[in-house]
């Protein structure tokens, strides 16, 4: 008869990665290497379960590591960042229309939202949750409230950019969140936008229009399509330059 594995109990971590408090999940395996992986809800450290010297190690490597792809991607850690959410807050759509949140935690099995008089938000949570369960639940419960408030705006909003500087054929519009990009658009002549684009200030949002429509004529990211974009937008290298430095700090 075989033998079964025993199947070896996990620790979570958080570690600060360049100011973003980062859950890590530690796995101790039959394995003979190290491995960090982007998890759903964790990022996953899996290190041998014998080994010399200390885990501390290689937690440092895992830091290492995450620390350079903070660098060259800015948004690969945000949905980790694992700081218990705000009670109350404030957020600005397109920047002219501003809504207040409230979250409450309640004996629940699921996370419900509530538009009240138009102008305030009130989210509803399970109490028994952990802190990157419960600000996923508020990001997407927002993100559903904007999205379907905003569309219509946001429809309207590309079709004016796509009237009067492409003239392409557009099959859909999505508005929905999306923690690694502002925008997409597909071959079938889609375009993507993140609810998380609406918090940027107004012309970084017509950028983010005009940059996907773009991709209209030109499907990459060639000098061709900069050549594009900056017919329509001269100044379109300011704007990259605010997401830049600016994009990764917004988020509902």
């Amino acid at each position: 008869m075989p033998l079964k594995r025993k199947k070896h109990n996990h620790s979570d971590i958080k570690v600060d990665i360049n100011g973003k408090n980062i859950p890590l999940r530690i796995y101790s395996e039959y394995r003979s290497n190290v491995r960090v992986s982007l998890g759903k809800d964790f990022v996953i450290l899996r290190i041998p379960l014998f080994f010399v010297g200390s885990k501390d190690k290689h937690i440092d490597f895992a830091k290492q590591w995450l620390e350079s792809l903070d660098k060259s991607k800015p948004m690969a850690l945000h949905k980790y960042n694992a700081q218990k959410y705000e009670e109350s807050f404030r957020f600005t759509i397109l920047s002219t229309y501003s809504f207040d949140v409230e979250v409450v935690e309640e004996d629940r099995s699921n996370g419900v939202a509530e538009m009240i008089n138009g102008t305030l938000i009130r989210i509803t949570i399970p109490e028994e949750d952990n802190a990157v369960h419960k600000k996923k639940m508020i990001r997407t419960l927002i993100s559903r409230i904007v999205a379907k408030k905003f569309k219509r705006a946001v429809e309207d909003r590309v079709k004016y950019w796509n009237d009067h500087f492409f003239g392409k054929k557009i099959n859909k519009i999505f508005l929905k969140y999306n923690a690694t990009n502002w925008g997409s658009c597909s071959v079938d002549h889609n375009i993507n936008l993140s609810t998380r684009s609406l918090l940027l200030p107004i012309e970084v949002f017509d950028y983010i229009i005009v940059h996907e429509l773009s991709h209209l004529v030109e499907m990459n990211h060639s000098d061709r399509f900069w050549k594009v974009v900056e017919k329509v937008m001269p100044e379109y290298e300011v704007h990259e330059a605010w997401l830049k430095k600016n994009g990764s700090k917004l988020d509902f």
